[in-house]
């Protein structure tokens, strides 16, 4: 079993956590890939593959961290469709799955095949110009891939932006706001709770972002198929057009 680690550098006992994985891979026949940023803290505690090279072979990826370390396992494992074991060793672990004092025992269940996978939807999103698609983070025509929700916000002036938002071709609204985020379940426990509900796993929601409005509200669409888009409405000669796709 091929098991990739990815954790946050900045944890004080970090290379107490990678110590522990050694014994427990040799018990289990586990290979362990450290990500790079890991280098210096694995120094004469862990030896360990590269994991950049091995992303399509890797059975699982294990984070070590909080909410955030997850996150961005998830991103970077979630398109290979790698699963993610996250371990919390921060302060937030809300979505982690397991304790750090349980960290061995995991590693034992999952060498073994004693585990479920919990499947989550998670959105894919571009930012189109007309015939051409650009994404925050990655190269002309590449999507960014996100487990929790991708915000449609404005930049740089203090003032509300007007948007179209579309569930494929059917126009939901428009609306006045500082912008769209559109979330999975996974993320709607945060800003789309307070905006009026949580999700289940497969549903998807969106909810404008402080809008003053009583139809402050997260609207969820059920279909994992849907496309949404944010627009703005007719624009004068000096402004420019801009789409956001974002599909799941």
């Amino acid at each position: 079993m091929k098991i990739g680690v990815l954790g946050n550098p900045r944890y004080p006992r970090l290379a107490d956590v990678l110590g522990r994985l050694d014994p427990v891979a040799q018990s289990q026949g586990i290979d362990l890939y450290l990500h790079e940023e890991l280098a210096d803290a694995a120094e004469g505690v862990l030896e360990a593959g590269a994991l950049e090279p091995v992303w399509p072979e890797l059975d699982c990826l294990l984070t070590l961290g909080g909410d955030g370390t997850l996150l961005r396992g998830a991103r970077l494992a979630g398109p290979a469709g790698v699963p993610v074991l996250g371990c919390n060793v921060g302060r937030l672990g809300f979505m982690t799955s397991i304790p750090l004092a349980e960290l061995e025992d995991a590693l034992e269940r999952v060498a073994n095949g004693d585990y479920e996978l919990d499947e989550r939807l998670a959105l894919d999103v571009a930012l189109e110009r007309g015939a051409h698609a650009a994404s925050y983070g990655a190269p002309s025509g590449d999507t960014f891939y996100a487990l929790n929700d991708a915000v449609v916000h404005k930049s740089g002036f203090a003032r509300l932006v007007r948007l179209r938002v579309y569930a494929d071709e059917d126009e939901l609204g428009q609306y006045s706001a500082d912008g769209i985020i559109v979330s999975t379940a996974t993320g709607s426990t945060a800003y789309s709770l307070s905006a009026g509900t949580a999700s289940r796993p497969a549903v998807r929601s969106w909810s404008p972002a402080w809008m003053r409005s009583s139809r402050r509200r997260s609207v969820p669409t059920r279909s994992p198929s849907v496309r949404s888009c944010c627009r703005p409405p007719p624009a004068s000669p000096s402004r420019s057009t801009r789409r956001w796709r974002i599909s799941s």
